[in-house]
């Protein structure tokens, strides 16, 4: 899991703040505010800063833990989120698979 390297505000003044609103490695990578993550190994995790820039799911499932959140309800309600969106866009997704189909006939 990839975390912002600056606190998310949504105020007008921090719009053009690219490092507010983007959690891409490539960007944060070049923030001042960028903490790697040294070791994934939960050993070697507890020794180091907790609030890295690059989590693995055993560190937030610890986090969440810490928090009184329950992981596994989180990502239940994440898949069904994920389902119920491509549900959605499955009509579109089917007609544009036989335009490009179609096309790719009248071609051949």
């Amino acid at each position: 899991m990839r975390l912002a390297t600056q606190q998310y505000s949504n105020s007008q003044k921090n719009v053009k703040k690219t490092y507010v609103h983007l959690t891409n490695y490539s960007i944060n990578k070049k923030s001042e505010g960028y903490v790697a993550n040294k070791n994934n190994d939960k050993e070697e995790k507890d020794k180091q800063d907790d609030m890295s820039s690059k989590w693995s799911f055993r560190q937030l499932k610890d986090e969440y833990q810490k928090m009184g959140i329950n992981f596994n309800d989180v990502f239940k309600r994440i898949k069904e989120l994920c389902i119920k969106t491509l549900m959605a866009v499955e009509p579109e997704i089917a007609y544009q698979t036989s335009c490009v189909m179609k096309n790719a006939k009248h071609k051949g």
